[in-house]
């Protein structure tokens, strides 16, 4: 969650933390025209969190966005997919990555 508080104090980033009991739960970040993080506490997978924050996302780049994320993450790739994102360019493992990662796009080429 430290890593969260940093995101947080980025200049060019707008960032909505979701809350259950006190304890932060998921975090959304965006930067000009890109999604930058959407994470959820394994805890609190299937609760609706990822979605809320994600349609939060989506409204504020109401013209549009992208996201990168790795391949592999199955979970966030379908939740996506169920809000209209297109799969587009497969970006491979880019230096300093630790797996291939694609890109997704809402309103906008990918």
């Amino acid at each position: 969650v430290a890593w969260w508080r940093v995101e947080l104090e980025q200049p060019d980033a707008r960032a909505w933390l979701a809350e259950s009991g006190g304890n932060a739960a998921g975090l959304v970040s965006i930067g000009p025209g890109e999604v930058r993080w959407l994470c959820v506490m394994p805890e609190h997978w299937g609760e609706g969190i990822g979605t809320a924050l994600l349609a939060t996302a989506e409204q504020e780049l109401a013209t549009g966005a992208t996201v990168e994320l790795p391949e592999g993450n199955l979970r966030l790739r379908r939740l996506l997919e169920r809000r209209g994102w297109r799969q587009g360019e497969d970006l491979g493992r880019r230096e300093g990555r630790v797996a291939p990662e694609v890109r997704y796009a809402l309103g906008a080429p990918a």
